[in-house]
């Protein structure tokens, strides 16, 4: 295809995008010949397949130029690094993307910023991300796409972090300027965005309208698959009538539909209608990150925490005894493994799966995520802990769909005991966890850590300077060592 030919198709493709009409811009993509690209075709094509969905062909595109081959001189640009990293995110893989992102200058790249900003809003962190979109937004050429774009995600930060005058006023002026500018992905969001903002103000009938609007100017376009549209219809109506059970029929599309974080949202609304105590331990249990649970302590401020709970069949929650996490496992799942690791990884989030990419991060530490390679080794090793996981707690399994992962708790014998607060899934931190729950936060010697760990001497050294290393704890000016985290 000549190349006047190929910006054609690209810039059509990209139109497709914006317009939210995606699957017509994948095919469209498919009929492009990668290898006739130039430098820069390359790098837009890449932006373009990660846009569609398809992360682990941008990360293909690009890896010549960011992950070269060590006999290849090349450099890879700002615009190259920002985009590979916010495929890696895609991927699952964000303590790499992270490391790739730091190396981007946003003068150069203004779009890193963004990505930034998605990073933090994956782990539910709004609050910083506020003033990185600002910064995008005082960078970015005026009226340009990205910067409807870094005002979309300012606006949706603003309304989760109840600033809603400025939210408000802000999804106004971009109701008009995505309509006008075709870009109706963009607008659906918006759409989202306000109906949320009038819920949250419980102004229902503006939400209503919001929706209606939405839905009539959204059908003709065929954008996206509206189980966003389905999301905030039953949360409006539950809310409403007072009615939990309206939540249902969203729960059942997002099931069929593979959306987890709706299954979490409706969780969240679903207490704001009915507060059940069960409901809200598994919300908060069953979510790790701090920044979510800040939200749910904000919402409910009085509600009632267990230290520990006892899971069982489908995230059932008990009382009862269970198998204590940090003393009750052994050999191939020992505290300190990769394996054990691997489980604390699948037990922080109960509502959702887990990417390749996140496992490879945990598994093999070091290394650089590669869709070629790394899906493969991935399932080897995460097939290896199932086995593991199921000898020593019949019931509970890791199920495999394609390249994502979920463990399972079924209807075997096994209980887990799980704590609310749990340290972060990386061998060390769990056994710095483990020490600091026999010693309480005093400071510690070597030899502290040889007896609470039953460990020798040289062991207990090299644990310690391990944990230096990783910067877990700090060498005092006395001879002794405090950890740096909480647990």
């Amino acid at each position: 295809m000549p190349e006047q030919n190929r910006k054609q198709a690209m810039a059509q493709a990209d139109g497709l995008i914006k317009a939210g009409r995606i699957k017509e811009a994948a095919l469209l993509l498919a009929d492009l010949q990668p290898s006739a690209f130039t430098r820069l075709e390359n790098l837009e094509f890449a932006k373009l397949q990660r846009r569609t969905g398809l992360a682990d062909q941008s990360l293909r595109a690009l890896a010549p130029y960011v992950r070269p081959k060590h006999a290849t001189p090349v450099t890879a640009t700002d615009e190259e690094k920002a985009e590979y990293a916010i495929s890696l995110q895609r991927a699952g893989s964000l303590a790499e993307a992270r490391e790739v992102l730091a190396q981007t200058d946003p003068a150069r790249a203004p779009e890193a910023l963004l990505y930034a900003a998605v990073f933090m809003f994956s782990e539910w962190n709004y609050r910083d991300a506020i003033p990185v979109l600002r910064r995008l937004i005082a960078l970015s050429d005026k009226d340009s796409y990205l910067q409807r774009v870094a005002q979309v995600n300012l606006a949706a930060a603003l309304t989760l972090e109840a600033q809603t005058l400025e939210a408000g006023e802000m999804l106004g002026q971009l109701r008009d300027a995505t309509a006008a500018h075709h870009e109706y992905l963009l607008l659906s969001n918006v759409c989202e965005i306000s109906a949320q903002l009038h819920i949250q103000k419980r102004d229902f009938a503006a939400a209503a309208e919001d929706l209606q609007s939405a839905q009539a100017q959204l059908s003709g376009v065929k954008v996206l698959d509206y189980l966003w549209l389905v999301k905030w219809k039953g949360i409006l109506q539950a809310l409403q009538e007072g009615r939990p059970d309206a939540l249902d029929a969203v729960k059942a599309e997002a099931v069929r539909k593979r959306h987890w974080e709706t299954l979490r949202e409706i969780d969240f609304y679903r207490l704001q209608v009915a507060f059940d105590p069960a409901v809200y331990t598994k919300l908060y249990f069953g979510t790790g990150s701090a920044h979510y649970r800040r939200r749910l302590l904000d919402k409910f401020p009085q509600a009632p925490l267990p230290d520990q709970i006892t899971a069982g069949p489908g995230w059932s929650l008990s009382v009862q005894d269970g198998v204590d996490l940090f003393s009750g496992l052994h050999d191939e799942l020992a505290p300190g493994t990769i394996a054990h690791a691997a489980l604390i990884l699948f037990l922080s989030d109960w509502y959702r799966e887990f990417r390749a990419g996140e496992l490879h991060t945990l598994l093999f530490k070091g290394d650089y995520f590669n869709p070629d390679t790394s899906l493969n080794r991935v399932h080897q090793a995460v097939a290896r802990v199932r086995k593991a996981i199921e000898t020593r707690l019949p019931g509970v399994t890791i199920d495999i769909n394609d390249s994502v992962y979920a463990l399972r708790v079924g209807e075997g014998p096994t209980r887990l005991l799980i704590p609310k607060d749990r340290p972060p899934p990386q061998p060390l931190a769990i056994r710095l966890y483990i020490l600091q729950a026999k010693l309480g936060a005093r400071e510690f010697n070597g030899d502290d850590v040889q007896t609470a760990l039953g460990l020798s001497k040289s062991s207990a050294n090299k644990l310690l300077k391990q944990w230096r290393e990783e910067k877990l704890v700090a060498k005092l000016e006395n001879g002794l060592y405090s950890g740096t985290f909480k647990t």
